[in-house]
């Protein structure tokens, strides 16, 4: 039934009851249900319309300042492809590498800790960016940045060292934690993005939960 012929139609429910109980208590006549009917659609056509009520169905919910669409999605729901390829075997030539110069080339001391830290350093990066792959299969530019830093610079650059001659290794490994150095500075902003991504993913699914179930935040917050 629409709302808005709502208002019309109980007035001339009522209007007919009415005449139907004052004809029970004093005869009308033969016509009494002509007149009633006459009266009820009269009623029904004076009395104005009712204001049709709308959907709130997809609605903005307001919120302050802000409005936010209240929409049915999932939470945490990433724009990566259906279909991606995680280097887990880039990843592990990366820890193949690694071990190899720490056994292979000859340095001694703090610049053996440090040459080794710078090492590890860069594994622990390139494994927290590929554990969070979704995020740059969304990015093919920076998808294929972090491919070839995997693939083809940090490799080159190992072999580079390892082709150094013995004597030579305390200056070459100067050489090669300065290259390493700028993989690091890339790789680094890679995964801050990446950090950046997943917080602003746990502040829209907070407001989204909030609002779905009615959660007022307090002042402080």
């Amino acid at each position: 039934m629409n709302s808005k012929y709502f208002p019309k139609i109980v007035a001339g429910l009522v209007v007919f009851v009415a005449i139907v109980g004052l004809h029970a208590a004093v005869d009308l006549g033969s016509l009494w249900i002509v007149v009633a009917g006459a009266l009820a659609g009269a009623a029904g056509m004076l009395m104005p319309e009712g204001q049709e009520q709308k959907s709130l169905e997809g609605k903005p919910v307001q919120d302050g300042k802000h409005s936010l669409e209240k929409k049915r999605h999932e939470p945490f729901s990433k724009p990566a492809p259906a279909f991606y390829e995680v280097p887990t075997e880039s990843l592990q030539g990366i820890r193949t590498h690694s071990k190899h110069l720490k056994e292979s080339v000859r340095v001694s001391g703090q610049q053996r800790q440090e040459f080794y830290a710078d090492l590890d350093h860069f594994y622990s990066t390139c494994k927290d960016v590929v554990h969070e792959w979704d995020h740059l299969a969304a990015d093919p530019p920076q998808e294929n940045k972090v491919r070839r830093i995997l693939d083809v610079y940090f490799p080159e650059t190992c072999r580079i060292l390892d082709d150094m001659p013995t004597a030579t290794h305390n200056q070459a490994v100067e050489d090669f934690r300065a290259s390493l150095a700028v993989l690091q500075s890339e790789m680094d902003k890679v995964h801050q993005a990446i950090m950046q991504d997943n917080l602003q993913e746990l502040k829209d699914n907070r407001t989204f939960l909030e609002l779905e179930f009615g959660v007022l935040r307090k002042p402080e917050e």
